[in-house]
């Protein structure tokens, strides 16, 4: 839970995820779509890293929810799933989150 907090402190925006899973890369590419700055957020490929399995249980804690991807802004999971039905939730919440600017101001 540590390792989670420390990613969730220092990012506003996280996507924890891995790099087999259909569903995260539309997650990931969402994000790339509504946030041009690759630097605003951060994937955590949790298949690709040491602790990796460590951040997927305790996201699975926190989420209530086993299957990836996991959103989080300003430290808040978000739940959504990925796909055209919910695209304006998730351009909301991350307009909520300070990621991107309000086109309609």
């Amino acid at each position: 839970m540590d390792i989670l907090n420390e990613i969730l402190g220092s990012n506003k925006i996280v996507l924890i995820s891995n790099t087999f899973s259909p569903f995260c890369m539309n997650a990931e590419t969402c994000l790339e779509n509504f946030i041009k700055d690759s630097s605003k957020y951060k994937v955590v490929h949790v298949d690709n890293i040491q602790d990796g399995k460590n951040i997927e249980k305790a996201s699975e804690f926190v989420s209530k929810k086993s299957q990836l991807p996991h959103l989080y802004l300003n430290g808040k999971i978000y739940q959504a799933e990925f796909d055209e039905s919910t695209k304006c939730n998730v351009e909301w919440a991350l307009m909520e989150a300070g990621a991107i600017e309000n086109p309609h101001r």
